[in-house]
């Protein structure tokens, strides 16, 4: 096993272009409370490693 690349903080399309190659990747979404129509940015908040498969949890801002 190859051991993972840190994406936490950037965009999803480029953390998922990074990771895509060797893990199996799951995705996570959470907003805010507040309901803003102006969020389209989406980043890697977290991520959590287990074995080839990694879970990563996004937000927009």
């Amino acid at each position: 096993m190859s051991e993972a690349t840190d994406v936490v903080g950037l965009h999803l399309q480029k953390a998922v272009e990074i990771l895509n190659a060797e893990f199996q990747i799951s995705i996570k979404k959470t907003r805010a409370p507040k309901n803003d129509q102006n969020l389209e940015e989406c980043r890697v908040i977290k991520q959590k490693n287990t074995d080839y498969n990694i879970e990563l949890t996004v937000s927009y801002f």
